[in-house]
């Protein structure tokens, strides 16, 4: 019985399973995000859960994007629904909802996406809200007379 247990540990299949799911965002940390807030910085928080699928792959398009090189890229935390059920009741947050703040204030918040478009949408409409701009227009359509 021990040597099967053994055998099946040691297997690759089971190895490769257990080393697959890496933490690609910083893990929420009360201390920094503070100290975010404080500098009055750009932060996006994602509430993942193990089994939500949808969480996945915004953590792959919103490490692409904490990846550019740009000074006005926001700092981005994940928090773990299992780990920061406090954090989650506090905002109301469910697997897959995507909270941005600047500075101290929640500006932004969605629920549910994972395309890059939208997601980085989400990100500039929240800090152009929180810097009092105008929202982005749509065309419009212009009907000629006659």
């Amino acid at each position: 019985m021990v040597r099967l247990l053994l055998i099946f540990l040691l297997t690759p299949a089971f190895a490769s399973a257990q080393t697959r799911r890496i933490r690609m965002l910083e893990s929420y940390d009360a201390e920094v995000f503070a100290a975010h807030q404080e500098e009055g910085r750009t932060i996006v928080i994602q509430f993942h859960s193990e089994s939500c699928g949808l969480c996945t792959q915004q953590e792959k398009v919103l490490k692409k994007i904490s990846r550019q090189k740009d000074p006005t890229t926001p700092s981005f935390f994940q928090a773990t629904l299992g780990v920061h059920s406090s954090l989650a009741m506090l905002y109301g947050a469910k697997p897959s909802t995507i909270l941005v703040f600047r500075g101290k204030r929640l500006v932004g918040r969605e629920t549910g996406v994972a395309n890059a478009n939208a997601l980085r949408g989400l990100i500039v409409r929240s800090v152009m809200k929180s810097r009092g701009l105008p929202r982005p227009r749509p065309k419009r359509k212009i009907i000629p007379k006659r």
